[in-house]
């Protein structure tokens, strides 16, 4: 994907790097967090599952400068 290209959402081929080796393709964006948060408050669905869930174990092995939300 172009993640340089417009339209420019501030995730960058250096954050989708950092996402794949040490995140998966997860929740793990911010602004997809929080975009989620905010659909999910005006829905206000009964059940929401997702598919990918990240292993909390696996946070030992993540860079301490890649450990915090990317800015």
């Amino acid at each position: 994907m172009g993640h340089d290209d417009p339209p420019d959402d501030g995730y960058t081929g250096q954050h989708a790097e950092y996402s794949d080796l040490h995140y998966g393709d997860g929740l793990a964006w911010v602004p997809t967090v929080e975009a989620a948060t905010t659909f999910f408050s005006a829905v206000q669905p009964d059940v929401v599952g997702f598919q990918e869930i990240f292993y909390s174990e696996e946070c030992a092995g993540i860079p301490t400068e890649r450990a915090s939300p990317m800015k």
